[in-house]
């Protein structure tokens, strides 16, 4: 959904409120602690991941 907006000329999103069909990245602080990151979305044109999850 949100690349196509993206392909529309939208230049940014925000996304609020949780819903458990929106993925999101987590980044690990320390051991114990990890938050939620907007990295995932941050590019639109070339990301990939280079570690085995898939997604």
């Amino acid at each position: 959904m949100i690349k196509a907006y993206y392909n529309k000329g939208y230049i940014g999103l925000v996304l609020i409120g949780s819903d458990p069909y929106i993925p999101t990245a987590f980044v690990r602080a320390s051991f114990y602690t990890i938050y939620p990151s907007d990295l995932f979305y941050a590019d639109m044109d070339d990301w990939g991941q280079k570690d085995s999850y898939g997604v």
